[in-house]
């Protein structure tokens, strides 16, 4: 080849280092050349062709500029044209010809130019030899990337990735193997963005940082590669909940990457300037929120005006003047604010995705300026972006709701509040990592019951009920939906569902990757979400699916208060009621004397512990009594003379759903002693109406087994003496042939798992911990490890009655997402047991033995276990202890079921 190439080459890979388009343009001119000489000659005119086109896709994505792309497809054609199948070029020019075709499918979203591409990329992947196979495998991997981030098909992502672990074994040097390793951390990424899987994460770190460290600090990629691992570790910073090393860490690389003049400079400056904001965020230090302004404004001057990201840096822009001003109130903060925020609208066309995120900054700043009739139109606006993702649209919807009803227009509020609480069931679909529902759910927490707040004064307590049924409960509700072998949509049509699952993920990543055209992206974005739409339409009329992914009916849940009132009890910052179902309709009682904050302050100081605790408790008592259980069933009419007990279910919402409603009571001092909820009502609880309906079926009648697990030493925690007692009390109560014992050593995770489908009843005597509810960490501790939440809810246990947890904090709740029932009672609920009886808060060992052998004695007639009045035997046990004890010690245990 011409000595044009040879030179001409190294000065576009300069070019690329650096992002000089000077350089570029003299690399352009000698390729050029070289062209010219090879067709005089006729000596390898395909690949001076080819390396003239790279040139301008490299000019392409330096500029974005449209015109070199489309030239470099003009003159890889010209290249294939000229080049015979069986010359030893074809198969790379075939691959980067294939390539060049799926940067212009992304930019353009033209389905059939991507499917072109990737044609011509199997092709040399299948025709070509061993030489450069791993590169022809590199490069069809990233065009499968492609189709996965338009079309949002898992499937393909997966085989992208199984070719790129191909190609990287496939490397013969070193060089090709971190180039290999970089694509594979950067689809990796991909996989973790839709999968939420930490290991995906940690896997594309690993190869990241592997590529990296092979590579020549004065590598052309170096750059590009440290960039790659410095945006992980800052999705690591994310998951790992706020770290300052973390996000230290990724800054260091990015500011490395800056120094270097790498061509996406723009891009890295806004990265950069999210470092600094969320490191603002955890410091609260002016340097760092100072730092986040001039990053993300270099980044706005970085590019020009009609590049497809600057948009999205002047919203990033805005974001940031107004945390600045929020820290550091100054108008030109919010005016700059408001004018960037404008323009990236203005600049973004109508129905793009990230409309929806933009008008949401801008709804903000005007709120933070006190202009509420602006800041609505902007949240309304954001709301209505059908195309933008779910979790977007409901943040919008939230805030427009709040800055209504904060005003005293209720009415106007409840439609924005009933769209978050619709879009809940979207936001946490079930194709998402358990933590990343929980994380969901914890920002929305108490939304409901703000919507049924304003439903109620709006005068439409059955529609309170429907909207609290929606928006509490939504993991539970889908789990006990899937109970079986999977949904009711995945039985009947389980095409129309992977259809679901396809297009939830493309909405939920918004606009994609950049570098496209927005107007493309706005387009694709509207489409899917007309398809969605018209594939729900599809889904509803189908038999039995007519209610599918809509709000439960009042009149489909009133069966539920057959055998008693049901009683919801709705806290809000705009007000609390009793909704009461009974008698197939539904009671509103106001709750003057309870508002969310004494609630708030209520769970603060129960949750503290020490020695205090006990004297806490019993002020906890009078405030449950007095604000909530008195006025209620003084409503239902019943009192201490009401006879035989009648038994009520509670569903308390948000955190009222962590106090103890059961055990309310007063010290009367004309009685001369405590009157409270035990002396008129059997109580029971459930965390949503529908659970009552949705939850496991009544068991076999007959005899059942008994699976008795005690735990009495663990790891690090002191013994608890009374549990194997306990365990051997029910054992002799039973007998053996209906009992199974697992003490000690033998209680290990896996026999406990094992043994569990064998047994009606389970009983566990041990330690127990909540954990973080967030992350579902809750677990029972046996001698060799953890049964974790997670594992006991993934069960799948038909015809088991009765659970036992005599153990502390079974049915503690968080204050991150009460709603959810994120503790072991609600696990067991779930893997199918009817009812469960556990403990919400410590608990001493002799008296969790004492509450147990009393239970268990009522329920066992003559060897047989009988689990239907689980709750009036709860509640003779502990009346029997009342008075006698304090009630930290028999307040504690509570039912939960039918």
């Amino acid at each position: 080849m011409s000595a044009y190439t040879g030179e001409g080459l190294a000065l576009q890979e300069r070019a690329e280092q650096t992002g000089s388009p000077v350089l570029l343009d003299r690399a352009e001119i000698l390729l050029s050349a070289a062209v010219t000489a090879a067709r005089a000659d006729g000596q390898r005119l395909g690949v001076c062709l080819s390396n003239l086109a790279a040139a301008k896709i490299l000019r392409f994505e330096l500029t974005g500029d449209q015109a070199p792309l489309d030239e470099a497809l003009t003159v890889y054609a010209e290249a294939m044209a000229v080049t015979v199948k069986n010359d030893p070029d074809w198969g790379v020019l075939t691959a980067n010809h294939g390539a060049a075709m799926a940067l212009a499918a992304q930019r353009s979203g033209d389905p059939a130019t991507l499917r072109a591409a990737i044609a011509a990329q199997r092709q040399a992947v299948g025709q070509g030899g061993a030489e450069d196979r791993g590169l022809r495998l590199s490069n069809l991997a990233n065009s499968l990337t492609t189709v996965y981030e338009n079309t949002g098909d898992q499937e393909v992502l997966e085989e992208a990735l199984e070719i790129l672990r191909e190609a990287v074994a496939a490397a013969s040097t070193e060089a090709e193997r971190a180039s290999r390793l970089q694509n594979l951390a950067v689809a990796s990424l991909q996989h973790y963005q839709f999968s939420a899987d930490t290991d995906v994460l940690d896997a594309a770190v690993t190869a990241a940082r592997e590529s990296l460290t092979v590579t020549p600090s004065d590598h052309p990629d170096f750059t590009e590669r440290l960039a790659v691992l410095s945006t992980l570790i800052l999705l690591m910073s994310d998951r790992l909940g706020g770290d300052l090393d973390v996000l230290d860490l990724a800054a260091e690389g990015l500011r490395e990457v800056l120094r270097r003049r790498h061509r996406s400079r723009a891009a890295h400056l806004s990265s950069l300037g999210t470092v600094c904001l969320r490191r603002f965020a955890l410091s609260r230090q002016p340097a760092d929120i100072d730092a986040a302004v001039e990053h993300y404004r270099d980044a706005t001057r970085t590019v020009a005006d009609g590049h497809p990201q600057r948009p999205g840096y002047l919203s990033n822009l805005g974001k940031a003047l107004l945390d600045r001003y929020r820290s550091r109130p100054a108008d030109a903060d919010l005016d700059e604010a408001i004018r960037c925020l404008d323009a990236a609208i203005d600049a973004t066309p109508a129905g793009h995705p990230d409309q929806a995120g933009f008008r949401l900054n801008l709804g903000d700043t005007h709120r933070q300026r006190g202009d509420e009739q602006a800041a609505v139109r902007a949240y309304q606006q954001a709301a209505a972006v059908q195309a933008a993702p779910p979790l977007v649209r409901a943040r919008a919807a939230r805030a427009q709701a709040q800055v209504l009803a904060a005003s005293g227009d209720m009415t106007a509020a409840l439609p924005a509040y009933a769209q978050v609480t619709g879009l809940l069931q979207v936001m946490a679909w079930h194709g998402l990592d358990a933590v990343d529902q929980l994380r969901i759910l914890a920002e929305f927490a108490g939304v409901a019951g703000d919507a049924a707040a304003c439903a109620i004064a709006c005068g439409q307590p059955e529609y309170a009920v429907e909207l609290l049924e929606e928006g509490r409960g939504v993991l539970l509700a889908r789990a006990l939906e899937v109970r079986t072998d999977d949904s009711p949509l995945r039985r009947a049509r389980p095409d129309l569902a992977g259809r679901l699952d396809a297009l939830r993920r493309q909405l939920d990543r918004g606009a994609g990757p950049p570098g496209g055209s927005a107007a493309a992206a706005a387009h694709r974005f509207t489409r899917l979400a007309r398809e969605y739409s018209d594939l729900l339409t599809v889904i509803r009329s189908e038999p039995g699916l007519d209610g599918f992914l809509r709000r439960p009916a009042i009149a489909d849940l009133y069966p539920a208060a057959e055998n008693g009132p049901v009683i919801v009890v709705n806290v809000s910052r705009w007000r609390c009621d009793a909704l009461i179902l009974h008698d197939a309709a539904t009671t509103s009682v106001p709750l003057p004397l309870l508002t969310a904050e004494r609630v708030a302050t209520a769970v603060r100081r129960h949750q503290r512990g020490g020695a205090r605790r006990a004297g806490r408790l019993r002020d906890l008592l009078a405030f449950l009594w007095t604000a909530v259980a008195e006025p209620v069933l003084d409503a239902l009419g019943i009192g201490a003379d009401a006879g035989s007990s009648p038994r009520v279910w509670w569903s308390p919402a948000g955190e009222l759903s962590l106090l103890p409603l059961h055990a309310a009571q007063r010290y009367d001092p004309v009685l001369g002693r405590d009157v409270g909820t035990m002396d008129r009502v059997v109580s029971s609880y459930t965390p949503t109406v529908r659970a009552l309906l949705d939850g496991p079926a009544p068991g076999e009648a007959g005899p059942a087994r008994v699976l008795v697990v005690t735990a009495s030493e663990v790891p690090a925690l002191a013994g608890l003496p009374r549990a194997e007692q306990e365990g051997r009390h029910l054992a002799a109560l039973v007998g053996p042939a209906s009992c199974t014992v697992l003490a000690g050593a033998a209680a290990t995770t896996r026999r406990v798992l094992a043994a569990l489908p064998d047994h009606q009843w389970f009983h566990f005597a041990g330690h127990s911990r909540q954990g973080d509810a967030r992350a579902a960490s809750a677990a029972l501790l046996l001698p060799d490890g953890e049964l974790s939440i997670r594992a006991l809810a993934r069960l799948r246990l038909a015809g088991v009655r009765f659970a036992f947890l005599s153990s502390c904090e079974s049915q503690t709740g968080s204050r991150a997402v009460p709603d959810e029932a994120v503790h072991l009672s609600g696990a067991l609920r779930l893997a199918g047991y009817r009812h469960v009886v556990a403990a919400q808060w410590p608990v001493r060992d002799d008296v969790a033995a004492s509450v147990a052998a009393a239970i268990y004695g009522e329920l066992t007639v003559g060897g047989v276990l009988a689990e239907a009045g689980a709750a009036h035997a709860l509640h003779r046990a502990v009346a029997a202890m009342r008075h006698m004890r304090g009630p930290q010690d028999w307040a504690a245990f509570c039912h939960t079921g039918a």
